[in-house]
């Protein structure tokens, strides 16, 4: 489901609309992946930013530790979609199949805005547990 766009204002003399850009659609367009609803709500409740805020009223700094927040879930979510099948009255369609596969360069790029911000997470050091397959 894609937020809408679309606000219209009321005033005595007027009716205008109005196109926002959600900083949910902003950061959708920033990543190359679907990312659920509830996984953009979580990220900017954990911010203190309210669902469909204008990005243009975001700071830089809160929009860039959304990012990184996005980067950080990203490279720890196990997105992986398949290439689904579009036709239409004899037209056919595959979309590309894709995986997050580079998760140490998604984390690293978010360890860096998080260190420029000096944001809290940028002293926090993921472990990776391996488990062996065998026995």
């Amino acid at each position: 489901m894609r937020i809408p766009r679309v606000v219209d204002i009321f005033n005595e003399d007027e009716i205008r609309c109005v196109e926002i850009y959600p900083l949910e659609e902003w950061l959708r367009g920033m990543v190359d992946y679907d990312v659920p609803d509830e996984t953009l709500a979580a990220l900017l409740f954990n911010r203190g930013i309210r669902k469909l805020s204008p990005a243009s009223e975001i700071s830089a700094r809160d929009r860039e530790l959304c990012y990184a927040d996005l980067l950080m879930w990203l490279s720890g979510s196990s997105i992986k979609t398949g290439g689904e099948m579009e036709s239409d009255n004899g037209w056919q369609h595959q979309k590309s199949s894709k995986n997050v596969s580079n998760r140490k360069e998604l984390e690293r790029r978010a360890m860096a805005i998080y260190g420029k911000y000096d944001d809290p997470r940028s002293k926090e050091r993921r472990r990776t547990i391996i488990k062996p397959i065998y026995g």
